[in-house]
Parts: structure tokens; C-alpha cells; sequence
């Protein structure tokens, strides 16, 4: 900088006049070197740089495709017009110009200027810039204003004049503004419509240049009679000779008349015609999108949407794909499809919202061609989306697969590999894509009739369970105030909505602390709700672990967090404890009385159980001493133990399904593992031989999973009034057909860790397909009643008015060929039918699916939403309406977070191997689950904060929202509150949305009916450290006693339901059968055992700042029971 100053104040008498603007240029440096060093202070020399090229990106796209840029070309040919009606207009001036002509002229002449260098600079100041037609008329109608000032003779250069009539090139600049247009027909109208106008003015005023009164003196050939003098003489001249008419009362007299003429005519042959013959053609083609193409840039990247691509299912693509919160505006949609845009896809690529990033190309993905014009080698990836309403969804899926094949093997054949997310309708149709050898990790397969009824069937359990999911998986736009802001309870609503699913690694400071220490400290530092945690598992593979309390996190962990945007979620990574540190040094005050109780109860309880096994099993557990911790794993292989007498292949084959479902593949099992490994051999051999049912062997291989019994055929399941029901769940189908994925639908509703089932009836008027039939026939209390939700007389058979929940399910269309009317009539019954069952009881809970999503406003019609949003309407914040277009949401959120589909699967879905992880400390967890709960009498008043620490301290339960009763903050309905603010306050009949491993008490399940009668009260809360948890040496005696009443309760539940189980005693030995029985009752002992040592020894703190809360009275029956809580 000094060099320069230096080298910038010596004298430059070498450039004479122009040594001025570098002595203004070094003022003007001198004055802003301070700023600058302030800015450079600030910011280094590469962010400058890398902001500067961001600016520039932006200046770029905001002028090619913003309303801004269209605004500007408005005013660019505005003022182009206006200089031509100027220079019109002077021609007719003979003497002196007037100062006001002066000053226009000077004036548009500065814009001119300012725009070319402004375009020039979003250009990147490439030489390119200069090779586009616009760019050179810029420069060349700017050259006047930037010469006029170095002469005072400007006005007697013929160049200058020239300079003037080139003006009116800028004519064309009006073909920027047409571009905007919809039709390309239209587009090329109007640049052949400039075009004859823009050369028409032009060789006017070359004519009136060349022809004027001023080259009487230097032509001989001047002709003042046949000349044209005045501007519109040479227009009319130009006129007739361009139409090849020619009068002959006008011509050129002079030789560069001649030549402008001879140009003119020239231009009018060949140009013209040209622009006609391409008009002829865009009119005379069928289908402009057959011949496009797609070349993708670094700067503008893309992805590819194929399949089955409707209107609506591409409208909710869109929505979130390109939404603000994902960054991604550059990005490019490119839509191949095989049929011709319909009417409303012409008008999603015509809005002003989606056309600057969306390109519709008519081919199919099955030819390497059209995959050509997508330029599919450089997507970033591939969407093949389907029809979630066809008429066969077998047949949808496998077109899908084939066309998921074709992509992948065009992608390795050019750039190696591609991400493929493919949509498919029924899950079991997913194995003939992983069959086919062409999967790799990146790709994703979202189920739709797995999630989405898997959903309705959660909220059966949980209401409101479905728009907790919905509002987490979708990119929420800020609400405005007039939508927010007239009720309490809208403002809380949308403040949920704002919510997301974020994977984010974890900062060191969380390295060595436990999971819910890590819980507590993100919630308390940033409101934001931690829930999974990637863990490795004995083989080093990456796993997701849902809500492992107990687990101690290592360093460089992901965590998966619900955070209001990426920001936050990103503040998570980058946490500083600086006391973080000193605290892995120090011990945790642990006491040596805990340590020597937690050791005396570890061996009193191996002592009870050795004491009831057989000598075989009692050496097996001496010589693994404390080995094998797994104690779910030791309870089954003394099962098998005693089981061993039997050799009927029933007995094998529940050997194979437990294996199968708790990975019984742990190392130094010895003789008995080997001994497990040839029954399933011989067992799979009966079963090619055909010696053991195959539908025995599937029903068995998922007993642990879902409450079972005996398959039933429809016949038998077949009741005709359901009236003795009470509290049941009343499932409508639909009037043409099965539902597809009714497993997935009832399957919630049977998971093994409940301990309560509910009576499922199916209402439809045919009974269930054969198929769909089978797969449901095992499970518990599921009947089928004939009848049609739109007649009183079966609703009444139904006892809808008894039911707990009553689930409405949609009819099912074929809509690829018609997607006008019927996407709103589609959902006429599922309407009908809700009107019908809330006639009979007002308080029943539905759950309906849609297809519409604007159809809700049809439901209750007597609530009123002011926003067009669909999440924004009372009957889906409630959890009453659903509809399947979350699911496209769905698959482009895994785009951004490949995890996210197995957060989705494990929350939502559930089941099987799902439900158990082992990671690298060799423990199997259980994966935490979804359940809802009633809020605590004695936490009613609480603030949310408190509420939050009090489940996960007192139940080891992860909150994630709360379910709001009617009429708790002026509100009508029930809705859901996502992650409320830390001061919101618990009221009555308030319900929470949690995360945990066991199924909740009873005392905390409470009934899905909300309370409005009770009282609000404020009680307070004993709050811990988010890194001490119940003070001194009683948080290890708290932990240890918990964990082992924890596991000791899992043993005897397993146990109590096999020896429940139908058949379980048949053909077994009464000794064997009365010594598993011995066990369960020692089992029962050790919970008493333990729930006695934790009164006793787990006692609140002495001196705590406020009382803690006084616990309600219970009945005797529950006093064992709320021992647990403590």
C-alpha cells in the first residue's frame, strides 16, 4: 500500500492530462484505507474474496431471474425507447438543441454505463460478457457519453451520429422481457416482430445520416429533390424498399445510401424468412419438451426426478426440496417424464416460483438417450417417485424397480455410481431391487404403505402422533402474525411446526459423559431435544441407538437432535465446556457403600438363580462366572436347556425364530450354540422337505416381536355385532377394495411391550383378500365385522360410540390419467364417514387419512384457519386428518439426511430387529420407542424445563412435546405442541410425547380421554446438574439399583408371557415345565427384593431448596408398583 501511495506521488508529466483521475484515484484510496483496514481486520483476504464471489453469484441470478432482474429490463428498454423518440426528435431540430434535450441525452447515456458495467461485474469481468449481442449494442450506445467529454466538436463527428442511431438496437432488449412468457410460439412471435422493427429504425437512420442536407457539399450525386430530408421520408424510403414494392418518389442518391439499401434488402431475404421458418416449425411440432435437453453447470447443479410423476405428487416435491431452509436455490429439478405436461404441470414450469429451477423433458428413463439429455452422469442424484393411488400397486412397484436399474446401470457405465431414492408402495416389493445385486449404501427405498400406516396405526396409541412425525419430517415457512398470533394455543402450535430432524456430530466437551447427561445439557444450553446417538457395534459397523440413557458416548459421536434450523444444530458441533476437562478427571462421588451394595445384590441375585437350575445350567453359569452379562441371552439358553427332552420340530423351530430375533451369534458359546446351529440346520431341511408349515414357521419366527396366537381363517374371525366390545379400535376400509399394508397398520397395535391390548375390528364391506389376510391372521383379537362406515345400522354393530380410536382409511383410484376433479372427490367417502361416526359420538378420537390435503377444511367445517397451509388446520394439528403427501416430503429430507429413514423406521415402524441394538460394549439395548403419557398430578404448574428433567431423571424418558387437551389455551381441539418453550407451563389434562425403553406404568398411561374438570396447581420440582443427576453418592445407588430392577422385570416378562403362551406346555415334560415356573416366581422375589432396597437406601435429599412434590395417594394395590418411580 505505501509503495504504491509512493509511486502514485510522483510526477507523471509523461500522461499530460490524464495524470488527474490517478491523483483523484489516490485521494480516494487514502481515504478509504482506513476502512479497509478495518474490514481487513475483520475479515482475511480469501473470505473477502469467497464473500465477494457470493455476492456476485447473487447480483447474477437476482438480474437473470428475480423480479428484480425484470424489473430492470423494464426499465432498460423504457429508457432505450425513450432515447430513440429523443433522437428522433432531433432530427427535426435546425438550429441550436435545446438544454433540456442535452440533459436527457447525458442522462440516459449514464445508465447506460452504470447497466453494462453492472451486468459486466455479475459477468465475473469475463471477456465472454462482450461476445453477446446485447453486451456489444450496450458499449457501443455507451461509447458517446464516455468520448463527448474529450471534445467540444462532438456534434460534427459522423461517428458519434452513427453511435445515435445504433440506439435503436436497443429495441431488442424488449425480447429479455418476452422470455418471461409461457409459450415458446409466442416468444418467437415477438423476436420476429422486434426484430422487423429494431432493423426497420436502424436503416432509417443510416439512410437520414448518409442522405442528409449536410453532404450537399462533399457528394456530387446529391439530389435535393429526390433526398429524403426528414426522418419519416426515410423511414417511408425504408418501408417500400423492404417490402420490395419501391415507388421511386424516394431514393438514394448518394453511395452510402445505395449501400444501406442494398444491406436492408439483403437482411429482409435472409433473415426474415428464417425467423418465419422456425415459427412454422415450433407451430407445426406436437411437443416442444420431446426435443429438449438439459446441460448441467458446476455453478447450477442438479437432480433428477423420473417415475411416476403427478401433479400433486410433484407440487409437494418441490415445496420441500427447494425450500429456503435447505440452502439450495441454485439447485437444478430436471422432470423426465414419458407423457406430455398435463394442464397443472404447465403450470407448476410456467409460475414465476419453480421456473428458473425446473425442466421438464419428455423421454423416457429406460433409454440411454433421454437419460443423455438429462445429462444424468452429472446429477448429484436420482428421485423415482410413484403413484401412491394407482390401481395396481404391484405392478407400480416393479415398473419403479426396473426403471431404478436402468438408472443405476447408465450411472456406473459413466460416472460410477449415483445416489437412487426410490418410492415404492408395498414394502415386500423392496426385495426384488436389493435381489438384483444393483443397490449400493447410498441409495434409499421409502416404503409408503409401511410408513404411512404404520403412522395411523401409532396414533391409536399416541394421539396426535401422526403431525408430531409430519411437522418434524417437512420444512416449515415462518407463519405470519395475522396466522399466529389471534389464539394462545396457534401461536404454540406454530411454534412446533418450526421444528426438524437434525443429525449433528457432538462437540468433545460431551466425549465421556452418559447419554442423558448429554440430553440435559443440550436441552438446557440450546431448547433443543437430543434423542438417537450414532453407536459401532461388535463389529465396528455404524449404528443408531435411540434414547440409550445409560450409554457413555465416545468421541467424534453424531447425535440426532429436533432443532429449529441448521444453525442451531450446528452450535451443538462446536460447544465449549471449560469445565468440561477437569470434570473427566475427577470421580464421580460414588461412596464405597454404593460400590459394595451394587456388588452384595449382583451376588445374591446369582445365588437365587442358581439355586432353581438344573445342574447342567448351574455349571454352565459357574464356569461363565460374571462372563456373560447378558442376562435376557443366559434366561433363553436355560430354556433351551430344558427343552432339550423334546425333540418335536415345533420346539426347534422357536429355538430358530428366538435366534433369529436376539442375535444369539455371541462368541464362546460352546457346546450349545453348536448344538442350536445343527437344529436350525435340520429344521431348514424339513422345511424345503415340506415337513413343517410354512406359515407356522413365519408366524413363529416374529412371537417376540407382536402379541400372537393361533391363525384364524376370515370364516372364524367373523363376529356379527361387536356391541360386547368396549374401548376397542374400529379400523373402516374402504368400499372397493383391501387396504394395502393392513399388517403395518395393525402391527403397532400388537407390539409385545405392550401389556394391555385393544380389540381390533375391521369394518369393510368384502371381507379381507386372501393375501392380506395371512399376514394379519396371528395377531391377537382381531375381528372382521361386514359393514360400510356410511350406514348407521353397522356403525351401530361397530359400536363406534364405545370405541376408543376409529381409524377412516381412503379409498384407492387409479389417478395417472385423470388428475382434475377427482383429486378432490377422491376423499368424498373418508369425509362421509367422519360425519357420520361424529353424529353418533361427538368424543370419539378418529383418525382419517386423505388424500386432498385441502379436503380438511371438510371435516369441521366450523373451525377456521386463516393460512392455505394444510399443517396449519386444526383437524391435522390435532392429529385427526392424514395425509400420504408427507411421504413425498419424506423423500426429500433423505436427500439432505440419509439417516433420517432409519429414525423413521425405528420411531414409526418398529418391530423385529429393529427393537434391540448391540453396540461395542457387548450390551444389547433396547431401542427406545414413541409412547404417550399423562402428565403427573404433582407436575401440573410445572415449567416445561422442569418437566423435561423430572421424566428424564425420575422414568428415563426423553420428552419430545405435548399432546394439549381442549380448552387449555382457548382451544377448541386437541394439538400438538412440539418441544415447547422452557417456561410453558403444565396444565391439567396435558399429555406428553416421550421416548423410553419400557412401556410406561399404567399410572402414567393413563386413558386417551382428556380431563377437563380438574384444577390447575403449582407444585415445585427438585431439578439436578446436567451432569450430577440426583445428588452424592445416591445417583450411582439410583443407577445401579435401576438398572438391575430394569433388567430383572425384562426376565420375568419374557418368561411370564412364554408361559402364557398357547401350547407352550403341550408335550412338554411337567418337570421341566414346573422348574421354569420355580424361576418366575424367584424372578417375582428379586423385583421385590430390589424395589425394598431402593425404598430404603434411594431417600430424597435432605436439604433441598424447595419440598419435593407430595406423591397422590394410591390404593394398596399400587403401592408395589409406584415403589418403581423413585
Amino acid at each position: 500500500m505505501e509503495d504504491f501511495q509512493q509511486e502514485a506521488a510522483q510526477p507523471r508529466d509523461r500522461i499530460g492530462s490524464i495524470s488527474a483521475p490517478f491523483t483523484m484515484a489516490q485521494a480516494l484510496r487514502q481515504r478509504t484505507e482506513g476502512f479497509e483496514n478495518k474490514w481487513s481486520m475483520m475479515l482475511s483476504r480469501e473470505e473477502l474474496v469467497f464473500w465477494e464471489g457470493v455476492f456476485r453469484r447473487k447480483l447474477a441470478k437476482a438480474l437473470e431471474q428475480s423480479k428484480f432482474g425484470q424489473a430492470l429490463d423494464l426499465i432498460s428498454v423504457s429508457v432505450s425507447l425513450y432515447s430513440v423518440v429523443i433522437y428522433v426528435m432531433q432530427t427535426y431540430e435546425n438550429g441550436r438543441r435545446p438544454y433540456w434535450y442535452r440533459v436527457s441525452e447525458l442522462s440516459y447515456s449514464f445508465f447506460f454505463v452504470l447497466e453494462f458495467f453492472v451486468r459486466w461485474y455479475a459477468a465475473n469481468l469475463s471477456v465472454r460478457f462482450f461476445l453477446d449481442w446485447s453486451s456489444i449494442i450496450d458499449l457501443l450506445t455507451a461509447i458517446p457519453f464516455l468520448l463527448e467529454g474529450a471534445t467540444k466538436y462532438y456534434l460534427n463527428l459522423s461517428f458519434f451520429r452513427l453511435a445515435r442511431i445504433l440506439k435503436s438496437l436497443r429495441i431488442m432488449r424488449l425480447y429479455k422481457v418476452v422470455q418471461h412468457t409461457d409459450s415458446e410460439v409466442q416468444r418467437q412471435l415477438f423476436t420476429i416482430i422486434f426484430m422487423v422493427v429494431s432493423s426497420v429504425f436502424t436503416i432509417s437512420g443510416l439512410l437520414h445520416l448518409v442522405e442528409s442536407e449536410w453532404r450537399m457539399d462533399i457528394d456530387e450525386t446529391y439530389d435535393e429533390n429526390a433526398t429524403p430530408k426528414q426522418f419519416h421520408d426515410a423511414l417511408y424510403l425504408t418501408v417500400v424498399t423492404m417490402s420490395t414494392i419501391g415507388y421511386g418518389d424516394f431514393h438514394p442518391t448518394t453511395l452510402w445510401g445505395k449501400v444501406v439499401v442494398m444491406f436492408g434488402i439483403f437482411f429482409t431475404i435472409v433473415m426474415i424468412p428464417q425467423q418465419m421458418n422456425r415459427l412454422v416449425g415450433l407451430l407445426s411440432l406436437k411437443s416442444i419438451y420431446a426435443r429438449s435437453s438439459y446441460s448441467s453447470s458446476d455453478a447450477h447443479p442438479h437432480v433428477v426426478v423420473c417415475g411416476s410423476v403427478t401433479y400433486r405428487g410433484i407440487v409437494d416435491f418441490l415445496k420441500e426440496f427447494l425450500h429456503e431452509d435447505h440452502g439450495n436455490a441454485d439447485m437444478k429439478v430436471v422432470i423426465l417424464s414419458p407423457e406430455h405436461p398435463s394442464d397443472e404441470m404447465l403450470g407448476i414450469l410456467r409460475s414465476t416460483k419453480y421456473k428458473a429451477n425446473l425442466i421438464y423433458i419428455e423421454g423416457s428413463c429406460l433409454q440411454n438417450k433421454d437419460l443423455k439429455r438429462c445429462d444424468l452422469s452429472k446429477s448429484k442424484a436420482c428421485f423415482v417417485l410413484s403413484n401412491q393411488y394407482c390401481a395396481d400397486p404391484d405392478e407400480e412397484d416393479s415398473s419403479n424397480i426396473i426403471r431404478a436399474l436402468a438408472v443405476k446401470r447408465f450411472a456406473r457405465a459413466t460416472q460410477g455410481d449415483m445416489q437412487v431414492i426410490l418410492q415404492i408402495i408395498r414394502p415386500e416389493n423392496k426385495l426384488h431391487f436389493i435381489a438384483s445385486m444393483q443397490q449400493s449404501e447410498i441409495d434409499q427405498i421409502v416404503c409408503i404403505n409401511e410408513i404411512k400406516m404404520s403412522m395411523l396405526g401409532q396414533n391409536c396409541l399416541c394421539p396426535g402422533f401422526s403431525t408430531l412425525i409430519g411437522n418434524l419430517i417437512q420444512s416449515s415457512d415462518s407463519v405470519p402474525p395475522e396466522d399466529a398470533s389471534s389464539e394462545p394455543w396457534q401461536f404454540e402450535y406454530c411454534h412446533g411446526c418450526g421444528y426438524e430432524f437434525y443429525r449433528t456430530p457432538l462437540s468433545t466437551s460431551f466425549e465421556g459423559r452418559t447419554f442423558t447427561e448429554i440430553v440435559d445439557i443440550i436441552y438446557t444450553k440450546f431448547e433443543c431435544v437430543t434423542f438417537a446417538v450414532e453407536v459401532l457395534d461388535r463389529e465396528g459397523k455404524r449404528k443408531i441407538a435411540v434414547a440409550p440413557l445409560d450409554l457413555i458416548v465416545g468421541s467424534k459421536a453424531k447425535a440426532y437432535v429436533i432443532a429449529p434450523d441448521s444453525e442451531v444444530a450446528a452450535m451443538i458441533s462446536t460447544y465449549y465446556d471449560k469445565d468440561a476437562h477437569s470434570r473427566k478427571k475427577e470421580k464421580e462421588p460414588t461412596g464405597d457403600h454404593a460400590d459394595d451394595y451394587a456388588k452384595h445384590m449382583e451376588k445374591m441375585r446369582k445365588l437365587r438363580r442358581a439355586s432353581v437350575m438344573s445342574g447342567a445350567s448351574m455349571h454352565q453359569m459357574i464356569t461363565k462366572k460374571d462372563g456373560d452379562k447378558r442376562r435376557g441371552s443366559n434366561l433363553w439358553r436355560k430354556v433351551q436347556v430344558f427343552l432339550k427332552a423334546n425333540t418335536a420340530d415345533e420346539a426347534g423351530l422357536a429355538e430358530v425364530g428366538q435366534g433369529a430375533h436376539d442375535d444369539e451369534s455371541a462368541e464362546g458359546e460352546g457346546r450349545d450354540s453348536a448344538a442350536v446351529r445343527m437344529k436350525q440346520f435340520r429344521l431348514k431341511s424339513n422345511l424345503k422337505k415340506g415337513n413343517v408349515k410354512n406359515k407356522l414357521f413365519e408366524a413363529l419366527k416374529v412371537t417376540k416381536s407382536y402379541h400372537m396366537q393361533a391363525s384364524r381363517t376370515v370364516k372364524e374371525a367373523t363376529i356379527k355385532d361387536a356391541s360386547s366390545l368396549v374401548n376397542h379400535i374400529v379400523v373402516c376400509g374402504p368400499r372397493n377394495s383391501t387396504p394395502s399394508g393392513l399388517f403395518h397398520l395393525l402391527a403397532p397395535l400388537r407390539r409385545i411391550h405392550l401389556s394391555k391390548i385393544k380389540p381390533i375390528v375391521l369394518m369393510m364391506p368384502v371381507p379381507p383378500e386372501k393375501k392380506a389376510w395371512e399376514k394379519v391372521s396371528h395377531l391377537k383379537e382381531v375381528y372382521y365385522l361386514e359393514g360400510s362406515p356410511h350406514q348407521y345400522s353397522d356403525l351401530m354393530k361397530a359400536n363406534v360410540g364405545s370405541a376408543a380410536v376409529t381409524v377412516i382409511l381412503t379409498a384407492t383410484y387409479n389417478l395417472s390419467k385423470n388428475e382434475g376433479d377427482l383429486v378432490s372427490l377422491i376423499d368424498a367417502d373418508s369425509i362421509f364417514s367422519y360425519q357420520h361416526i361424529k353424529r353418533i359420538s361427538d368424543d370419539n378420537v378418529l383418525a382419517v387419512e386423505l388424500v386432498s390435503a385441502p379436503n380438511m377444511a371438510f371435516l369441521e367445517p366450523k373451525l377456521e384457519w386463516t393460512s392455505s397451509e394444510f399443517y396449519m388446520s386444526p383437524c391435522f394439528a390435532s392429529g385427526t386428518a392424514y395425509t400420504a403427501s408427507l411421504l413425498d416430503t419424506l423423500v426429500c429430507q433423505t436427500y439432505y439426511n440419509r439417516d433420517l429413514l432409519t429414525i423413521i423406521r425405528v420411531l414409526v415402524c418398529g418391530g423385529g430387529a429393529l427393537d434391540e441394538i448391540t453396540t461395542s460394549d457387548n450390551k444389547k439395548r433396547k431401542q427406545g420407542f414413541i409412547s404417550q403419557i399423562r402428565a403427573p398430578e404433582e407436575t401440573w404448574g410445572f415449567r416445561y424445563i422442569d418437566f423435561f428433567k423430572f421424566l428424564l431423571y425420575n422414568h428415563q424418558m426423553i420428552c419430545l412435546g405435548l399432546y394439549r387437551a381442549p380448552l387449555a389455551s382457548s382451544n377448541i381441539t386437541s394439538y400438538v405442541y412440539t418441544n415447547p418453550t422452557a417456561d410453558s407451563e403444565i396444565g391439567p389434562g396435558d399429555r406428553a410425547f416421550v421416548i423410553c425403553s419400557r412401556e410406561p406404568d399404567e399410572t402414567l398411561r393413563g386413558s386417551n380421554t382428556m380431563n377437563h374438570s380438574v384444577t390447575k396447581k403449582r407444585t415445585n420440582v427438585t431439578t439436578y446438574a446436567p451432569n450430577e443427576g440426583p445428588p452424592g453418592a445416591r445417583s450411582s445407588i439410583f443407577g445401579s439399583l435401576k438398572n438391575e430392577l430394569n433388567t430383572v422385570t425384562e426376565e420375568e416378562e419374557e418368561l411370564a408371557a412364554d408361559l402364557d403362551a398357547p401350547g407352550f406346555s403341550a408335550g412338554k415334560k411337567r418337570g421341566s415345565v414346573a422348574q421354569l415356573r420355580d424361576e418366575f416366581n424367584s424372578l417375582k422375589e428379586d423385583i421385590a427384593l430390589l424395589r425394598s432396597e431402593i425404598k430404603n437406601i434411594v431417600k430424597p435429599p435432605a436439604a433441598s431448596a424447595a419440598p419435593p412434590p407430595r406423591a397422590p395417594e394410591k390404593k394398596p394395590a399400587e403401592a408395589g408398583e409406584e415403589e418403581d418411580q423413585e
